[in-house]
């Protein structure tokens, strides 16, 4: 697991990072990290109240191995999305339209 209490994030990478790595995300609950943890790649924690965070924690380390092991399969899969070679990719791309006289945008 990687757990993150921030309140703010400008992107989360140390969290795509923990994903790629094959950790769970346990994350607060702000915006950036709300995308991250869609479709059970992480878990959201309100982590202002830490007395029920602690109770969410302990159910959280108690999860069964096969759910573990589908978020982080999940989540790895979803840091791809951040890799070099996409972002490349992406680049390549827009350049392209923009040399055919296309909009990049």
């Amino acid at each position: 697991f990687f757990v993150s209490a921030s309140q703010i994030e400008g992107f989360g990478l140390t969290a795509i990072e923990a994903m790629a790595a094959g950790c769970v995300p346990v994350l607060g609950d702000i915006p950036t990290f709300r995308t991250f943890a869609q479709e059970k790649r992480g878990i959201i924690v309100d982590f202002e109240h830490p007395f029920r965070a602690a109770e969410e924690l302990k159910k959280i380390l108690a999860l069964p191995a096969s759910e573990v092991g589908m978020m982080q399969k999940k989540g790895r899969a979803y840091s791809k999305s951040f890799s070099i070679e996409k972002i490349v990719e992406g680049q390549i791309q827009w350049y392209e339209k923009l040399v055919r006289g296309g909009s990049p945008a």
